[in-house]
């Protein structure tokens, strides 16, 4: 069975999701008469093309795949041996089994990478990969393993649980022709969905550090609970150089400079925030921003000569703020109350 030079259109107005593929050359051999028989399955496409929620998650992506199948078409059990799926540069290794059963798919599949060039990951990157991705020099390795074991029945609301982590070690970026550099990019998430009761699914990033310009940046979050109560743990800590930031990457700006520091954290669940119980949300720390300015094409200068913010679940403490827009100050020091309940319920914040 072959397929040459198809396209394919896909549009859910109701889900808000769209997919383009263009271009697609398909090819599947094997004996459909016998009831054990190997199968070959071959794929690839010139474009792919998908849209979700108003985000282009893939623009003008290339995909390929091979996959290598021996099936029991008497049992409906179909064993994935040797099989991949890249887009771009990013390949996805599969093994595993799939069964039928009745309506249900019964599936114990494993996926991976291996240690892959970091850049293969920056491939999916629409902006990066269609904007100067050939310029943008790279370093380091990264990894993405999992699984997905049990049953999806649309008559009993299961799906397979699903385990996903994700590693970079040691990466980079830079540009040849920009001073700075983002480097020792260190990154560890952890996902684990429970496809029986999507409330006991567990996000973890359980490290982000870089360095810009040799200042640090870390951060970690956890989700707990998230349909239920959202428990959310986080913490945020370092120095952003903005000048050492547009020196690193390219940005569209006649000018940005300045320098954030944070040390910020929060710990504790929504229904904290819905009832007010601030004694038992824990959310702790300062943001201070000094000597930042910014200026783009057809708009006044913006610069904001200090600015230092003290957070508690109640209020946000603005200890000072000095901006300069277009010659005019502005100084200003405030205390707006029920910040975070104002947050999470898209409220409005009196001050």
């Amino acid at each position: 069975f072959q397929i040459n030079d198809c396209l394919i259109s896909y549009s859910d107005r109701q889900g808000g999701m769209e997919a383009l593929i263009k271009g697609v050359n398909l090819l599947l051999k094997g004996n459909m008469a016998r009831d054990n028989t190997d199968l070959f399955l071959s794929m690839d496409a010139k474009s792919f093309d998908f849209i979700m929620g108003g985000v282009r998650y893939l623009n003008d992506a290339s995909l390929s795949s091979g996959f290598d199948i021996v099936a029991e078409m008497g049992e409906r059990r179909f064993e994935l041996k040797d099989n991949y799926l890249a887009i771009n540069d990013l390949s996805l290794m599969f093994d595993g089994s799939v069964q039928m059963d009745g309506p249900d798919i019964i599936t114990d599949l494993n996926i991976g990478t291996g240690d892959t060039q970091f850049k293969s990951l920056l491939s999916l990157i629409p902006s990066v990969y269609m904007e100067g991705f050939e310029d943008l020099e790279t370093g380091g390795i990264f990894s993405i393993s999992g699984n997905a074991k049990g049953r999806y029945s649309s008559a009993d609301s299961l799906l397979p649980d699903v385990m996903l982590e994700l590693i970079v070690k040691d990466g980079q970026l830079s540009y040849p022709d920009l001073p700075e550099k983002i480097s020792d990019i260190n990154l560890s998430t952890l996902l684990m969905f429970d496809g029986s009761d999507p409330d006991k699914t567990v996000v973890d990033l359980a490290d982000l550090h870089f360095l810009l310009a040799g200042s640090p940046f870390n951060m970690n979050m956890s989700l707990r609970t998230p349909v239920s109560d959202p428990e959310v743990e986080a913490q945020f800590r370092g120095s952003v150089d903005l000048g050492a930031l547009s020196s690193a990457l390219p940005v569209k700006l006649e000018r940005l400079t300045g320098v954030m520091d944070i040390d910020f954290g929060v710990h504790g669940r929504m229904s904290m925030i819905d009832n007010r119980d601030y004694d038992s949300f824990v959310a702790d720390g300062t943001l201070e921003i000094s000597e930042f300015a910014v200026m783009m094409e057809d708009v006044p200068p913006l610069g904001i000569k200090h600015a230092a913010f003290s957070f508690t679940p109640a209020y946000a403490l603005m200890d000072e703020f000095i901006m300069d827009v277009a010659g005019n100050i502005v100084h200003s020091a405030h205390r707006p109350p029920d910040c975070l309940h104002g947050f999470f319920q898209k409220e409005t914040t009196p001050g």
